[in-house]
């Protein structure tokens, strides 16, 4: 482990879950830092040694002094504690590496990290394993490098997390405010035929991203919890060809292009969720998607930009979905909503089974494909 450790035997591999004070919300006790970073009243921003209490870097740019402090720590890892300044934001210049068993939060009213003028890149870009980012503000900077530059085309995200090992888990988003990119909030890229996994988000406040909220593309083992999703340009969150899911308890609403996409996604169980007032469909499952369960989630009053779209979508081949007691209808007097639920194209193996589906546009379930399906006790429908 590298200089200022003073963690004592501390893993964030297999103690982070338990270890005082790394808990959502929470602020962990100075001495588990490895390092402290603070501006300064000058402006400065420096690095102290966990250890001694030493200052033992310090410079003009963030991103230079963070990513020195996470170079220090080698392959042990350790935790890197940013300090909370009113008025000031840690101004990101690049993008800061993250290898294995990094730990890096936030103190108490959670600190800004900012992309840079003239920035396109992630603010993080993880290519390790067992790592987590807890309690702090990441945002973009839309202006540039050019406020007319497609998002697709750009970088400017806060998370890339593409990592070197086929083999790897444990990933923890907590806590994080996550807005105004051009690009995703968070992208995890993984490689096809791997086993990356192991991500959790939770508590975390994700919006006004030009294109996903959060993308997984290729992730094996996730959850996404107890989070917000709101003007995300594309989807307020994607999964594409990702297996072995949990998304609960989200607050998916108003202006995401797409509340909640599965492409090609294996095995994902979606419940208690809000998902409403998204510009298209609330749920997609699209393209050969299968194995899911959609229960107890309420999709009201989507299709609210553009019209015909639905509370949930099934679609293109999708197979062996299960969608029990949610709720999806437009309500107080909206009527923008088409479908409740949408089945089309050759899907199979669809149970339909005590949905609320009262009040849409056209039709409550509007079953438009080829396949099996069986309905029962649905509010609505026919």
């Amino acid at each position: 482990m590298g200089a200022g450790t003073a963690i004592g035997g501390f893993s964030i591999g297999t103690q982070l879950r338990s270890a005082e004070g790394l808990r959502v919300g929470t602020t962990p006790s100075l001495h588990l830092a490895s390092y402290v970073i603070f501006i300064d009243s000058s402006g400065v921003v420096n690095a102290i040694d966990g250890n001694s209490g030493t200052v033992v870097q310090s410079g003009g740019d963030a991103a230079t002094i963070i990513g020195w402090a996470v170079s220090q720590l080698g392959g042990d890892g350790g935790l890197i504690f940013l300090r909370h300044r009113t008025g000031t934001v840690y101004s990101i210049s690049k993008t800061i590496t993250v290898p294995n068993n990094i730990f890096i939060v936030g103190e108490g009213n959670r600190p800004i990290l900012q992309t840079a003028l003239g920035g396109d890149f992630p603010i993080f870009t993880v290519t390790g394993q067992e790592v987590g980012f807890s309690n702090f503000q990441l945002e973009g900077n839309k202006t540039n490098p050019n406020p007319l530059q497609p998002f697709n085309t750009t970088s400017q995200k806060a998370f890339l997390v593409q990592p070197t090992s086929l083999v790897t888990g444990g990933y923890r988003f907590e806590n994080l405010q996550i807005n105004n990119f051009k690009n995703h909030g968070i992208h995890f890229l993984g490689v096809q035929g791997s086993s990356q996994g192991d991500v959790n988000v939770d508590h975390c406040n994700i919006y006004s991203n030009d294109q996903d909220g959060i993308r997984f593309e290729t992730v094996y083992g996730f959850n996404v919890v107890n989070s917000f999703f709101q003007s995300n340009g594309n989807n307020g969150l994607a999964v594409i060809g990702c297996g072995e899911g949990y998304i609960a308890n989200n607050d998916i609403t108003f202006r995401n292009l797409v509340g909640i996409l599965l492409y090609q996604a294996l095995n994902v169980t979606i419940v208690g969720n809000e998902v409403n007032s998204n510009e298209n469909n609330g749920i997609l499952i699209n393209n050969g998607t299968q194995f899911i369960t959609i229960i107890g989630n309420t999709c009201c009053n989507n299709s609210c930009v553009n019209p015909y779209w639905n509370g949930i979508q099934i679609s293109n081949g999708s197979e062996s979905v299960m969608i029990v007691g949610n709720i999806c209808r437009n309500a107080s007097g909206n009527t923008s909503q088409w479908n409740g639920i949408l089945v089309t194209d050759t899907c199979d193996g669809i149970i339909i089974v005590g949905n609320d589906l009262r009040g849409n546009a056209s039709k409550g379930l509007n079953w438009a494909s080829t396949g099996t399906w069986n309905s029962a006790g649905n509010l609505g429908y026919p």
